[in-house]
């Protein structure tokens, strides 16, 4: 399989679209302690908590253990994006130094006689066919 820089970004945005879902989650859970247990109410924690109420009914469970569960799935959505993106990482570094390592075989190979390998005509017989 070749590498593509684009399918590359590609990965890397997906994995830090993991990373933002986790943190969102586990904001989710912040925002719900506080409107529970904090005594705070405002539209705002009112419209942020609203939606993982209406998980309650469906699943039979106190809101908290809802909070919980969806914070535990972004805590692992979230370290499945940070691996992602390392791996991502290294193997953007890894084209990087396989690019540097094929222009300086170049140069190498301009300052001694050798000729880098290739298919074809070599270059004496092109030479000799144009006399």
């Amino acid at each position: 399989m070749t590498f593509s820089l684009q399918m590359a970004r590609t990965a890397w945005l997906f994995s830090a679209a993991l990373i933002a879902l986790g943190f969102l989650s586990l904001l989710n859970l912040a925002a719900f302690v506080v409107w529970r247990f904090g005594g705070v109410n405002s539209p705002l924690l009112n419209a942020t908590v609203e939606p993982t109420l209406d998980l309650v009914p469906l699943l039979d469970l106190a809101g908290l253990q809802v909070a919980f569960a969806l914070a535990a799935a972004g805590v692992g959505l979230g370290f499945l994006g940070v691996l992602l993106a390392r791996r991502v990482a290294a193997r953007i570094d890894l084209e990087k130094q396989r690019a540097q390592d094929r222009l300086r075989r170049v140069h190498l190979y301009r300052e001694s006689a050798r000729v880098e390998p290739y298919l074809g005509q070599a270059p004496q017989e092109r030479e000799r066919k144009r006399a």
